[in-house]
């Protein structure tokens, strides 16, 4: 069995018993627009990381703006977007921030295992493997060490072998090249004109059928990026000491449930991916988080250029919203 397959069939099971009907696999199709042939030919990796964020910025779309569940569109596309969830925060956080943002979140495992494995990155499958025990042995544990990694206890060296582990067993850049080799290869790559792109996913929306009820409420409905968000992220990057303009590329990666520490809250995020001078890849993901127990609203950056926080007033929290 492939390890699309296998993790369509695994979804379907995994919603319905937890009483959420799943329509079963909908699409294979992975709808993105042509990459810039320009910017493959600056910097040979750029073409292979401009492939996995086409294929994330698909799936976050095919789950927050189409509302298909996991396992209903494109299994590979999925599974290429928690990976590079996977990879990118332990590259930017180390495992305690990979823990904080994703909470061991039972789909999330499950099509990281399979795609490490399907991808045939052997390295990062073994050492996820080990954390999947990890994890599994031990809920306190985990909980400690996720806490400790969000400033509310004192540090915990507990996980920091698998950051070890995991970066210091070959270059990222590998894992990425194989990576876009298993998704060309894949057979589900459908590259549309920019100009058909939006039709064309909203011809797939349209096949699921449960899209209206499973839709956000009015008040949730995607919105893009606007100039106040821009200031705060100009604003964040100040704070990291990252020069302005490096980052080139951003989209909104949508409504997420987010958990500082005080319980899950609904925050928006937005990512800012680029490369600097050097040809290295950065990437900056902006949460706006609401006023907590009185304190003012934040925007908080994560990101290969560090970790940072600023607290903004309430209106610009209400026009970055």
């Amino acid at each position: 069995m492939t390890a699309e397959r296998a993790f369509a069939e695994w979804s379907h099971a995994h919603y319905r018993a937890n009483d959420l009907p799943h329509a079963g696999l909908v699409s294979k199709d992975i709808l993105i627009a042509p990459l810039d042939p320009e910017n493959a030919r600056e910097y040979p990796q750029a073409e292979n990381y401009d492939l996995l964020l086409a294929v994330f910025e698909f799936s976050d779309w095919a789950v927050q703006e189409a509302h298909f569940l996991p396992g209903e569109f494109a299994p590979i596309a999925y599974m290429s977007r928690c990976v590079e969830g996977y990879m990118a925060s332990v590259a930017n956080g180390g495992h305690a921030q990979f823990l904080s943002r994703y909470r061991w979140a039972p789909e999330f495992v499950r099509a990281c295992e399979l795609g490490l494995e399907a991808m045939g990155c052997e390295h990062e499958a073994k050492v996820f493997a080990d954390l999947k025990v990890f994890v599994e042995a031990d809920e306190a544990r985990v909980v400690r060490v996720i806490k400790a990694y969000e400033g509310l206890t004192p540090r915990s060296d507990e996980i920091k072998h698998f950051d070890e582990a995991l970066l210091g067993g070959r270059k990222l850049d590998d894992q990425v090249a194989q990576q876009a080799v298993w998704l060309r290869q894949s057979g589900s790559l459908v590259f549309v004109s920019h100009e058909k792109l939006e039709r064309k996913r909203a011809d797939l929306a349209k096949r699921n059928k449960r899209s209206r009820e499973r839709g956000p409420s009015k008040a949730d409905e995607h919105r893009e990026p606007n100039a106040a968000v821009v200031t705060i992220a100009r604003q964040l990057k100040t704070a990291l000491g990252v020069p302005p303009g490096m980052f080139f590329q951003t989209w909104e990666t949508g409504l997420n449930d987010y958990e500082p520490g005080a319980g899950p809250i609904r925050v928006r995020m937005w990512r800012f991916v680029g490369f600097d001078e050097n040809r290295k890849r950065y990437v900056l993901d902006v949460v706006i988080v609401p006023s907590i127990r009185g304190a003012p609203p934040q925007a908080r950056a994560y990101g290969t250029c560090g970790e940072a926080r600023i607290d903004i007033s309430p209106e610009a929290y209400k026009r970055a919203r």
